[in-house]
């Protein structure tokens, strides 16, 4: 977990380490501590091969 302007964040890298795109997910009431939403976004960056940030918007 990293923090961003105050607001934690999961990031999910792919393989490439490319960070030229990133996807932004808004979680739900679980938050980004809840291993299945973390799950989300290492998908999307394991499958589009971008950089995936999970903001922790409500918790923060």
């Amino acid at each position: 977990m990293a923090q961003i302007a105050g607001i934690n964040v999961h990031i999910a890298k792919p393989a490439s380490g490319s960070t030229a795109d990133a996807i932004i997910i808004l979680p739900d009431v679980f938050g980004t501590t809840f291993k299945n939403t973390q799950k989300v976004a290492d998908d999307y960056a394991k499958k589009e091969e971008e950089e995936g940030h999970q903001c922790d918007y409500g918790r923060s």
